[in-house]
């Protein structure tokens, strides 16, 4: 799904960075116009909206968790996929996170923009800590 998804943002002229655990998957992103990151920091630096797709809620901790300074001004859209209770208990709700969830049950981060008139946050920077799970009724 995610390189589809590159493929359609590339197709349209969006410019996109993209990172991943097995850097070898990504050449032919690259090759048809993507940039590679050789960090999940330096893709989350490249734009203010990051689109995840990876197989869990686990997957997304093990590669944010480490780089949650990064997520600051971040628009995150994770389009993971998990059970309902991972969902509801995601980062959205952890404290810390300013983050929202989406008409379809991800989290989401808000960003705060800068203006003339509207100065940036000063909001507490972005944590990434994995909730606890209520157990799964069988």
């Amino acid at each position: 799904m995610g390189q589809a998804m590159v493929r359609a943002l590339l197709g349209e002229g969006h410019p996109v960075t993209v990172w991943n655990r097995t850097a070898s998957r990504a050449g032919d992103l690259v090759r048809q116009g993507a940039v590679l990151a050789g960090t999940v920091e330096e893709a989350l630096a490249a734009g203010d909206l990051v689109i995840l797709s990876l197989t869990d809620y686990d997957a997304m901790y093990a590669v944010l968790e480490p780089a949650a300074h990064a997520l600051n001004g971040r628009v995150l859209v994770n389009l993971s996929s998990d059970t309902p209770e991972k969902t509801r208990a995601g980062p959205a709700g952890s404290p810390g996170t300013a983050g929202s969830t989406s008409p379809a049950g991800s989290p989401c981060r808000r960003r705060e923009s800068a203006s003339p008139s509207r100065p940036p946050s000063t909001a507490a920077p972005a944590r990434l800590s994995r909730p606890p799970v209520p157990p799964s009724k069988s």
